[in-house]
């Protein structure tokens, strides 16, 4: 049963009161107790990163409560309230302890329950004073784990109808983007890039977070684990770059999104955007980005042998070629650009059935030279429907023996 308005409200608030006065009955005899600020931050943090018993009493310090007086009597403090914690979230299985109970001890690596269900720990998150704040700190904290910040994403999202949660989860992915990209990069084998890709997709219209996204360092090769991230952040990016009218920087962008949209699938997408690159550096003053024009050419070509249009793919793949041979000529710098432009060239060649100048191009994209002589043997020996084939088509070496007749 879902419940919203404050019929729902009013029944989860009365839970939670229920919930606090357990919660009040099991602080440790003898010591101060929590004001309920504290205590709700404090089971904000279980609740948000589901932490094993080893590592609460260090997650703890992102409390504010928690963060002043003497080293000893905060260590003291903290450890009162992970007993506190352990004691009130005991497990699926184990019953809150009566005054009278002893809780058994947790295994070290045996994580917390937090609170539920989703609309309880919603209500709580929602009422925890300061939740923006806690939020980074536990994201900033060094002792939290990649599993503490894909759980923390997982919670805030699934709790963002709630004003308060929805600007921590924004404050977070605004202020936080470059670190958690590049966390997701270094632990492909986990949740982190998808659920970050789930937070971002609730803020596609934030101004900040797409200027953020806009300021990311690019990278064009499809990441394991982020291909749907890197193509939230690279729409993000062309969003702002169209708004701020900045027109290479816009072609820029374009030609990276072209590639990270082919990278999942969505290859018509892929050449609408290639082809806004194209079209923006070529009205842009000549040689001003003769690099990035050779790159978002590249881009179209590839989109469109990707989209199976072969014959659009032809032109561009043909300048795009002679565009990076010269800046190669020029700089070497961008030879290996120039030879995936040609073998770009050979593929689109190939389909349009001009097999000689395809053979030439795979041999100028530094392909095997054994090979494109062979095919240069083939293709001498075969019927030929294009008498003026190419002068420059691979030959044999003047040591190796030349065909029979």
């Amino acid at each position: 049963m879902w419940m919203r308005g404050e019929a729902g409200d009013g029944l989860i608030d009365r839970f939670l009161a229920r919930e606090h006065g357990q919660w009040a009955r099991v602080w440790p005899a003898g010591q101060e107790p929590l004001d309920d600020v504290t205590a709700r931050q404090a089971v904000a943090v279980v609740t948000l990163t589901a932490p094993t018993t080893a590592e609460l009493p260090g997650l703890l310090t992102t409390v504010p409560a928690l963060r002043g007086g003497t080293p000893g009597a905060t260590r003291i403090r903290t450890q009162h309230m992970a007993a506190w914690l352990e004691t009130i979230f005991p497990g699926d299985d184990q019953p809150l302890p009566d005054l009278a109970d002893q809780p058994m001890p947790k295994p070290a690596t045996d994580p917390l329950t937090p609170l539920g269900p989703d609309l309880v720990a919603e209500r709580l998150l929602a009422g925890t004073d300061e939740l923006g704040a806690l939020v980074l700190a536990v994201h900033d904290h060094e002792g939290r784990t990649t599993r503490h910040l894909v759980r923390m994403l997982d919670i805030l999202r699934s709790s963002s109808s709630r004003e308060p949660v929805r600007s921590a989860l924004r404050s977070l992915v605004t202020r936080r983007i470059g670190s958690l990209v590049a966390e997701a990069a270094e632990a492909p084998g986990t949740r982190l890039g998808d659920a970050l890709n789930a937070a971002v997709t609730l803020f596609t219209a934030d101004r900040r977070l797409a200027e953020a996204a806009a300021a990311l360092p690019v990278r064009r090769d499809a990441r394991l684990g982020l291909r749907a991230l890197d193509v939230t952040l690279g729409e993000l990016a062309v969003r702002h770059l169209r708004a701020r009218r900045e027109p290479l920087a816009l072609a820029w962008a374009l030609s990276v999104l072209s590639a990270r949209l082919v990278a999942v699938g969505r290859v018509g997408e892929a050449v609408v955007a290639a082809a806004e690159s194209a079209d923006l550096f070529a009205a842009a003053p000549p040689y001003e980005d003769a690099a990035g024009h050779a790159e978002a050419l590249y881009d179209l070509s590839a989109c469109l042998l990707f989209a199976g249009e072969s014959g659009r793919a032809l032109r561009p793949a043909q300048e795009a070629a002679a565009r990076y041979r010269i800046l190669a000529e020029e700089d070497p710098r961008h030879t290996e650009q120039a030879a995936r432009a040609h073998h770009n060239l050979a593929c689109a060649l190939l389909e349009a059935d001009r097999l000689y100048e395809a053979v030439a191009a795979f041999a100028a994209s530094g392909g095997d030279p054994d090979v494109a002589a062979n095919l240069t043997d083939i293709l001498s020996v075969l019927p030929d429907p294009t008498p003026d084939r190419p002068a420059h088509l691979p030959q044999r070496t003047a040591d190796r023996p030349t065909p029979l007749p």
